[in-house]
């Protein structure tokens, strides 16, 4: 039976928090996108559920995605893979807090069989983010001043089910174990993680199919 690792790394620590607080009650969790991450078909599946909560590093007053905050979410995306490894789970699938899942979006991800894969969401109204979707294509010619860096469209996965894409954050992501092995959450943010996919001789890929909510 496939064992899956569902991670979500939870932003408000017991620890610090923006406010510089350390709150007594446990972390907020939107609880329509709780519902969807236990209302997953998993059937004939060994799924089990981890919330990392921890922030080791206190963030900078008023600037919530600083390089920061981007620290201790992959310090939590590290721990999770370090329980994944150590615990012989052959997926590792990460979720955030405010992704609200497809019933059918880890079966989806799971028929690919390849090595990473997200869904795809929106961002959010109050982020200002200029694209429309969570995983970005590149058009060539690549280069530093060459191509186009641009949201999924619908002509992209008119004929195909993946698209393979340039960036994808870390809302809805599917990792095989022979990516987790390689691919550490060490790198400055979700985009730079990115990059390193195709250094460890993988692909990106995104199922825009597997469409998600996200809370604003």
């Amino acid at each position: 039976m496939i064992k899956v690792l569902l991670h979500v790394p939870l932003w408000d620590g017991k620890v610090a928090t923006l406010s510089g607080e350390s709150p007594q009650a446990p972390p907020k969790v939107y609880q329509k996108a709780r519902d969807s991450w236990f209302a997953l078909d998993t059937g004939g599946l060994e799924v089990d559920y981890l919330s990392t909560v921890l922030n080791p590093f206190t963030p900078e007053e008023g600037r919530q995605w600083s390089s920061i905050a981007y620290q201790n979410i992959n310090y939590k995306m590290e721990k999770a893979r370090q329980v994944a490894l150590s615990q012989g789970y052959d997926y590792l699938f990460n979720v955030e807090q405010d992704i609200i899942l497809p019933p059918d979006a880890l079966k989806k991800l799971l028929a690919h069989n390849v090595n990473v894969v997200s869904g795809d969401f929106r961002h959010r109204p109050s982020t200002g983010v200029a694209f429309n979707t969570s995983c970005l294509v590149w058009d060539p010619p690549h280069g530093l001043n060459g191509g186009n860096v641009r949201s999924i469209l619908k002509s992209d996965y008119a004929n195909n089910e993946l698209v393979k894409v340039y960036l994808a954050g870390y809302g809805c992501l599917l990792l095989s174990r022979s990516a987790f092995e390689l691919l550490a959450f060490d790198q400055s943010d979700d985009g730079c993680w990115s990059w390193q996919v195709p250094r460890q001789g993988f692909t990106l890929w995104c199922d825009p199919r597997v469409a998600c909510g996200h809370i604003d």
